[in-house]
Protein backbone atom coordinates (compact mmCIF):
# COMPACT_ATOMS: atom_id res chain seq x y z
CA UNK A 1 0.00 0.00 0.00
CA UNK A 2 1.45 3.32 -0.99
CA UNK A 3 1.13 6.52 1.02
CA UNK A 4 -1.62 7.97 -1.18
CA UNK A 5 -3.82 4.90 -0.81
CA UNK A 6 -3.25 4.95 2.93
CA UNK A 7 -4.26 8.64 3.18
CA UNK A 8 -7.30 8.02 0.96
CA UNK A 9 -8.52 5.14 3.13
CA UNK A 10 -7.83 7.15 6.29
CA UNK A 11 -9.88 10.09 4.99
CA UNK A 12 -12.70 7.72 3.97
CA UNK A 13 -12.84 6.11 7.39
CA UNK A 14 -12.63 9.38 9.32
CA UNK A 15 -14.94 11.52 7.21
CA UNK A 16 -18.24 10.66 8.90
CA UNK A 17 -16.90 11.00 12.49
CA UNK A 18 -15.40 14.38 11.60
CA UNK A 19 -18.69 15.53 10.08
CA UNK A 20 -20.56 14.31 13.16
CA UNK A 21 -18.20 16.16 15.52
CA UNK A 22 -18.54 19.27 13.36
CA UNK A 23 -22.36 19.11 13.47
CA UNK A 24 -22.38 18.59 17.23
CA UNK A 25 -20.00 21.52 17.65
CA UNK A 26 -22.01 23.70 15.29
CA UNK A 27 -25.28 23.08 17.14
CA UNK A 28 -23.85 22.78 20.68
CA UNK A 29 -26.18 25.41 22.18
CA UNK A 30 -29.25 23.71 20.76
CA UNK A 31 -27.99 20.30 21.93
CA UNK A 32 -27.46 21.60 25.46
CA UNK A 33 -31.03 22.89 25.60
CA UNK A 34 -32.40 19.70 24.10
CA UNK A 35 -30.45 17.48 26.48
CA UNK A 36 -31.38 19.54 29.53
CA UNK A 37 -35.05 19.33 28.55
CA UNK A 38 -34.71 15.59 28.05
CA UNK A 39 -32.97 15.17 31.38
CA UNK A 40 -35.64 17.25 33.10
CA UNK A 41 -38.44 15.10 31.77
CA UNK A 42 -37.18 11.56 31.40
CA UNK A 43 -33.96 10.56 33.13
CA UNK A 44 -34.59 8.83 36.42
CA UNK A 45 -31.17 7.55 37.34
CA UNK A 46 -28.41 9.34 39.28
CA UNK A 47 -29.39 12.74 37.96
CA UNK A 48 -32.84 12.54 39.55
CA UNK A 49 -32.18 14.77 42.55
CA UNK A 50 -30.74 17.60 40.48
CA UNK A 51 -33.65 17.50 38.10
CA UNK A 52 -36.15 17.11 40.89
CA UNK A 53 -34.66 20.05 42.81
CA UNK A 54 -34.87 22.34 39.80
CA UNK A 55 -38.45 21.39 39.10
CA UNK A 56 -39.41 21.48 42.76
CA UNK A 57 -38.01 24.98 43.11
CA UNK A 58 -40.10 26.23 40.17
CA UNK A 59 -43.20 24.44 41.44
CA UNK A 60 -42.63 25.79 44.93
CA UNK A 61 -42.53 29.36 43.64
CA UNK A 62 -45.64 28.83 41.49
CA UNK A 63 -47.56 27.28 44.36
CA UNK A 64 -46.60 30.09 46.73
CA UNK A 65 -47.71 32.69 44.19
CA UNK A 66 -51.08 31.00 43.70
CA UNK A 67 -51.57 30.55 47.45
CA UNK A 68 -50.80 34.21 48.14
CA UNK A 69 -53.25 35.25 45.43
CA UNK A 70 -55.89 33.22 47.29
CA UNK A 71 -54.89 34.90 50.59
CA UNK A 72 -53.54 31.63 51.97
CA UNK A 73 -50.67 32.07 54.40
CA UNK A 74 -47.96 29.63 53.39
CA UNK A 75 -46.78 29.06 56.97
CA UNK A 76 -50.29 27.88 57.90
CA UNK A 77 -50.14 24.98 55.46
CA UNK A 78 -46.95 23.44 56.82
CA UNK A 79 -47.52 20.02 58.25
CA UNK A 80 -44.92 19.27 60.97
CA UNK A 81 -45.50 15.52 60.60
CA UNK A 82 -44.45 15.69 56.94
CA UNK A 83 -41.44 17.88 57.72
CA UNK A 84 -40.23 15.36 60.28
CA UNK A 85 -40.86 12.53 57.85
CA UNK A 86 -38.91 14.42 55.15
CA UNK A 87 -35.84 14.36 57.39
CA UNK A 88 -36.24 10.65 58.17
CA UNK A 89 -37.29 9.41 54.73
CA UNK A 90 -37.59 12.05 51.98
CA UNK A 91 -39.22 9.59 49.59
CA UNK A 92 -41.87 8.62 52.16
CA UNK A 93 -42.69 12.30 52.81
CA UNK A 94 -43.17 12.92 49.09
CA UNK A 95 -45.40 9.87 48.69
CA UNK A 96 -47.42 10.62 51.83
CA UNK A 97 -48.11 14.22 50.86
CA UNK A 98 -49.22 13.17 47.38
CA UNK A 99 -51.46 10.40 48.76
CA UNK A 100 -53.14 12.94 51.02
CA UNK A 101 -53.74 15.17 48.00
CA UNK A 102 -55.26 12.25 46.08
CA UNK A 103 -57.57 11.54 49.03
CA UNK A 104 -58.74 15.16 48.89
CA UNK A 105 -59.50 14.81 45.18
CA UNK A 106 -61.62 11.70 45.76
CA UNK A 107 -63.41 13.35 48.70
CA UNK A 108 -64.29 16.31 46.48
CA UNK A 109 -65.48 13.92 43.77
CA UNK A 110 -67.89 12.30 46.25
CA UNK A 111 -69.08 15.72 47.46
CA UNK A 112 -69.78 16.66 43.84
CA UNK A 113 -72.14 13.67 43.62
CA UNK A 114 -69.84 11.60 41.43
CA UNK A 115 -68.84 8.02 42.03
CA UNK A 116 -65.20 7.24 42.69
CA UNK A 117 -65.64 4.01 40.74
CA UNK A 118 -66.63 3.25 37.18
CA UNK A 119 -67.34 0.16 35.11
CA UNK A 120 -64.13 -1.19 33.72
CA UNK A 121 -62.00 -4.11 32.89
CA UNK A 122 -62.81 -7.03 30.66
CA UNK A 123 -65.31 -8.48 33.10
CA UNK A 124 -67.18 -5.19 33.54
CA UNK A 125 -66.51 -5.06 37.28
CA UNK A 126 -66.21 -1.64 38.84
CA UNK A 127 -62.76 -0.13 39.25
CA UNK A 128 -61.62 2.94 41.10
CA UNK A 129 -61.25 6.02 38.92
CA UNK A 130 -57.74 7.29 38.35
CA UNK A 131 -56.70 10.53 39.98
CA UNK A 132 -56.35 12.09 36.53
CA UNK A 133 -59.90 11.09 35.67
CA UNK A 134 -61.21 12.48 38.97
CA UNK A 135 -59.36 15.75 38.38
CA UNK A 136 -60.81 15.97 34.86
CA UNK A 137 -64.36 15.49 36.20
CA UNK A 138 -63.84 18.10 38.92
CA UNK A 139 -62.51 20.54 36.33
CA UNK A 140 -65.47 19.93 34.01
CA UNK A 141 -67.82 20.63 36.93
CA UNK A 142 -65.90 23.89 37.65
CA UNK A 143 -64.92 22.66 41.10
CA UNK A 144 -61.23 22.74 40.20
CA UNK A 145 -59.88 25.69 38.29
CA UNK A 146 -58.40 24.73 34.94
CA UNK A 147 -55.41 26.97 35.68
CA UNK A 148 -54.34 24.54 38.41
CA UNK A 149 -54.18 21.54 36.08
CA UNK A 150 -50.62 22.11 34.89
CA UNK A 151 -49.33 22.56 38.43
CA UNK A 152 -51.19 19.45 39.59
CA UNK A 153 -49.77 17.52 36.65
CA UNK A 154 -46.19 18.53 37.42
CA UNK A 155 -46.57 17.61 41.08
CA UNK A 156 -48.15 14.30 40.10
CA UNK A 157 -45.21 13.50 37.81
CA UNK A 158 -42.74 14.36 40.55
CA UNK A 159 -44.66 12.20 43.01
CA UNK A 160 -44.69 9.35 40.51
CA UNK A 161 -40.92 9.61 40.08
CA UNK A 162 -40.46 9.14 43.79
CA UNK A 163 -42.22 5.77 43.60
CA UNK A 164 -39.35 4.43 41.51
CA UNK A 165 -36.57 6.03 43.56
CA UNK A 166 -34.83 5.54 46.88
CA UNK A 167 -34.32 7.87 49.81
CA UNK A 168 -30.79 8.53 48.57
CA UNK A 169 -32.24 10.12 45.44
CA UNK A 170 -33.84 13.00 47.35
CA UNK A 171 -32.54 15.45 49.89
CA UNK A 172 -34.67 16.29 52.93
CA UNK A 173 -34.84 19.89 51.64
CA UNK A 174 -36.26 18.71 48.32
CA UNK A 175 -38.87 16.62 50.11
CA UNK A 176 -39.81 19.54 52.36
CA UNK A 177 -40.27 21.83 49.34
CA UNK A 178 -42.39 19.21 47.62
CA UNK A 179 -44.59 18.53 50.64
CA UNK A 180 -45.00 22.24 51.28
CA UNK A 181 -46.00 22.78 47.65
CA UNK A 182 -48.55 19.96 47.79
CA UNK A 183 -50.00 21.25 51.07
CA UNK A 184 -50.28 24.78 49.66
CA UNK A 185 -51.93 23.39 46.53
CA UNK A 186 -54.26 21.39 48.74
CA UNK A 187 -55.28 24.58 50.58
CA UNK A 188 -55.92 26.35 47.27
CA UNK A 189 -58.00 23.42 45.95
CA UNK A 190 -60.02 23.22 49.17
CA UNK A 191 -60.74 26.95 49.05
CA UNK A 192 -61.72 26.76 45.40
CA UNK A 193 -63.93 23.72 46.02
CA UNK A 194 -65.64 25.35 49.02
CA UNK A 195 -66.72 28.20 46.74
CA UNK A 196 -68.04 25.81 44.09
CA UNK A 197 -69.76 23.22 46.26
Amino acid sequence: MDIFTFISKLVDSLSWPVVLVFIVFLFRKQWKGLLSDYRALRLKFRDLEVTFDKTTEAVSKSTETIARAENIIIEDVDVPRLQILARLSPRAAILESWIEFEELIFTLLKQAGESITRPGGVTGRTVKRSVSEAIRILTEKDILEAQLLELISVLQQLGNRSVHATDDDFSPETAEKFTRSVQALRAVVEKSANKAL
